[in-house]
C-alpha cells in the first residue's frame, strides 16, 4: 500500500484510533508539561535534570513503539534524542521535529494557574510549553502510535528528532541532521494554529560597535560653540545617528520588497539593545560603569534583521554594509573610524526556508487538513524555527501544529484541546499518506 494509494478504510481506521487515544495523549502531554524544562543554561542543575526526565519520558514512549532510540547531550550540554521507526520498505521517509525546552515562566504573579500543572479548564490545557511546543510534540509521537495501533506499518522510515535548545539557537537539531540520514520530508510541529507554513524568512543578529573619544562633560560646550573644536567624540550620538539612518534603510526595504506569503513590513530591522558609555567596551558590554560625567567612547547596538526567503543572505549583508559605508562617508569621524559589524551574533543566523505550495508533501498536508474538517490556510512564518536547518540540508518540509504564537511565551500559556486532537489526527494521516503503510 504505497503513499499514492492510501485506501479509505486504512485512513478511517487510523483516524478512529486518533480519537480513541485523545485522553491518553492528554495525560501524556500533562506529564511533559510537569517537567520544568525552562531553558537557562546547560549547567543549571534543575534544567539538566528536568530536561533529562522529559527526554526519558519521550524515549520510553518511542521504545514502546519499537523505535531505535539514540540519546546524547550536545557539545554545549543540551539533552537530545533521535529515534527511528523502521519502515517495512518501499515508502518515502519522514522526519518529525520537536523541542522540549520552553522559555522561563517569568513573573509568576502574572499567572492565574500553576505553570507546570497542565490544568484543563474550558477545553484548554494551561501551562508553560503547552502551546510551544509540547502539544505539537505529543501530536507527532501519537501519530506513529495511531498508525501502528490501527494494524499498519509505515513503508518508509519515520524519524523523530527531539531537542532541548530550540529557544536558543538550534544546535540539537543540527546535531541530529549531522548524525543521521536525510529524509524525504520534514514536519516541525511548532504552534501554527494548524496553519500550513512551508516558508520562513531568514534571521540575522547583528552587533554594530562604534568608537568614540572620551572627554570631560565640562568640555562639551567646545563641541557646540562656533569655531571650537571639542576634545571629545560622543559614541552615544554617533550611535543615534546610525540608528536613525538605518530606520531610513528599513523603510526603503519595506516599501521595495515583498513576498506573497508574508505580511507587509515583515523584513524589519529592529534595534533591540543599545549600550554605551565611557571606559570602552568588549563583546557588547561596557568595561566600566560610572556616571554621565564623561563622554562615551564606546557604543554597541544589537539588531534583529528579518529577510524574505527569496533573498540570498549574502546579498542582504552586502546591501546593509554598503549602505552603512555610504552613511559613514557623510560623517568626518565615522569615515575615519568605521563601525565594527559582527554578523551571526551569539551564533544566531537562521537561514530562510521555502517549500513550494505545490510540493507533494504540502499538497498532501493540505488534503489531510481539509479531511480533518479545517479550512486549509498556507502562510509564511513570522519567527525562526529549527526547520531552517533542514532546509539548509536540502530537505523539504513545513511547520504545522496545534497552539499559536499568540499564546506562546506568555503568562497563562495554553493550547486548545480540540486543536490538539485535530493536530494529532492530521499528523497521523500525514505520516500514513506520505510514507505509505502496509498491514502489519
Amino acid at each position: 500500500m504505497s503513499s499514492q494509494e492510501l485506501p479509505a478504510a486504512a485512513k478511517a481506521e487510523i483516524t478512529r484510533h486518533a480519537a480513541a487515544f485523545q485522553d491518553e495523549a492528554t495525560d501524556f502531554l500533562r506529564q511533559l508539561v510537569a517537567c520544568e524544562t525552562a531553558v537557562r543554561s546547560p549547567v543549571t542543575p534543575e534544567f539538566v535534570a528536568e530536561t533529562r526526565k522529559c527526554r526519558t519520558l519521550v524515549a520510553d514512549f518511542l521504545k514502546g513503539l519499537g523505535c531505535e532510540v539514540h540519546e546524547w547531550d550536545t557539545q554545549n550540554g543540551y539533552p537530545t534524542l533521535a529515534a527511528r521507526l523502521p519502515g517495512s520498505g518501499g515508502g518515502r521517509s519522514l522526519t518529525f521535529n520537536g523541542h522540549i525546552d520552553v522559555v522561563p515562566v517569568g513573573d509568576t504573579s502574572a499567572w492565574t494557574r500553576d505553570p507546570w500543572a497542565g490544568e484543563v479548564t474550558d477545553g484548554k490545557m494551561y501551562g508553560r510549553g503547552t502551546a510551544d511546543m509540547k502539544a505539537g510534540l505529543v501530536s507527532m509521537l501519537y501519530a506513529a502510535k495511531c498508525v501502528l495501533a490501527a494494524g499498519y506499518r509505515p513503508a518508509g522510515d519515520v524519524w523523530f528528532h527531539v531537542v532541548s535548545d530550540e529557544e536558543l539557537v538550534g544546535n540539537g537539531t543540527r546535531d541530529c541532521i549531522a548524525k543521521f540520514p536525510a529524509t524525504d520530508a520534514v514536519l516541525d510541529a511548532e504552534p501554527t494554529d494548524l496553519t500550513i507554513i512551508p516558508t520562513e524568512g531568514g534571521l540575522e543578529h547583528l552587533r554594530i560597535e562604534i568608537e568614540g573619544r572620551e572627554a570631560h562633560a565640562g568640555s562639551r560646550w567646545r563641541n557646540l560653540a562656533p569655531g571650537e573644536d571639542g576634545p571629545g567624540v560622543n559614541a552615544v550620538e554617533k550611535g543615534v545617528k546610525l540608528v536613525t539612518a538605518i530606520q531610513d534603510l528599513e523603510r526603503q526595504w519595506v516599501n521595495r520588497k515583498s513576498h506573497p506569503l508574508f505580511p507587509p513590513g515583515y523584513n524589519s530591522i529592529l534595534p533591540a539593545i543599545f549600550i554605551a558609555g565611557p571606559g570602552g567596551g568588549q563583546d557588547g558590554q561596557l568595561n566600566v560603569v560610572n556616571n554621565p560625567g564623561t563622554m562615551a567612547n564606546y557604543c554597541a547596538i544589537e539588531y534583529n534583521i528579518w529577510y524574505y526567503p527569496d533573498e540570498p543572505c549574502a546579498q542582504v549583508k552586502a546591501d546593509f554594509e554598503a549602505y552603512m559605508h555610504a552613511v559613514c562617508q557623510t560623517d568626518d569621524w565615522l569615515r575615519e573610524h568605521p563601525p565594527k559589524l559582527t554578523w551571526g551574533l551569539r551564533h544566531v543566523t537562521f537561514p530562510a526556508f521555502e517549500t513550494a505550495p505545490d510540493h507533494p508533501f504540502i499538497e498532501l498536508l493540505t488534503h489531510n487538513v481539509a479531511q480533518a474538517g479545517l479550512e486549509p490556510d498556507i502562510k509564511g512564518f513570522s519567527a525562526a524555527s529549527d526547520l531552517a536547518w533542514y532546509a539548509q540540508a536540502d530537505m523539504p518540509g513545513c511547520l504545522f501544529g496545534p497552539g499559536g504564537i499568540a499564546q506562546a511565551h506568555s503568562p497563562d500559556e495554553y493550547v486548545s484541546l480540540s486543536d490538539f486532537y485535530r493536530g494529532l489526527e492530521v499528523c497521523a494521516a500525514q505520516l500514513a499518506g506520505w510514507c505509505g503503510v502496509k498491514e502489519a
